[in-house]
C-alpha cells in the first residue's frame, strides 16, 4: 500500500496562494476498504501539504473539506466525470465505469499574512 500525488489532476492559483492536491491510494479493488483507511489517515493530508509546499504554496495549510475518497477508473478519471462519445452518461456496467482505485482531493492554502 502506498499513497501517491496525481500531479496532472492537481491545480494551484497562479500566485500559489491556494490549490487542490489529489492523492491516490495504489490499492486496487475489489477490496477497497484498505484504500479508504489509507486515504483517511493523516499521512494522506501530510503528503498533500508537503507536495503543495514543494510546488511553492508554503507553508501549506488545509483549506476546507477534503473531498473523497472517490472512485476513479483505469484511465484515472473520477467516475462522475466519465462520459460517452456524445457526452452522455454511461451505464454503471460499462467497462469505463468500473472503479480501479480511490483518490481524495485536499484543498490547501497559504496562511493570510
Amino acid at each position: 500500500m502506498a499513497l501517491n500525488v496525481v500531479e496532472p489532476r492537481c491545480d494551484f492559483t497562479p500566485g500559489m496562494e491556494r490549490g487542490n492536491v489529489v492523492v491516490e491510494s495504489d490499492v486496487e479493488g475489489p477490496y477497497f476498504q484498505n484504500a479508504f483507511d489509507e486515504l483517511n489517515d493523516p499521512s494522506a493530508r501530510t503528503l498533500a501539504q508537503q507536495y503543495a509546499a514543494q510546488r511553492g504554496c508554503a507553508p501549506a495549510w488545509l483549506n476546507g473539506n477534503i473531498v473523497g475518497p472517490y472512485p476513479v477508473n483505469r484511465e484515472g478519471l473520477p467516475l462522475d466525470e466519465v462520459k460517452g462519445p456524445n457526452g452522455q452518461a454511461l451505464p454503471q456496467t460499462h467497462p469505463r465505469m468500473q472503479p480501479h482505485r480511490y483518490q481524495i482531493t485536499v484543498p490547501v492554502c497559504q496562511p493570510i499574512r
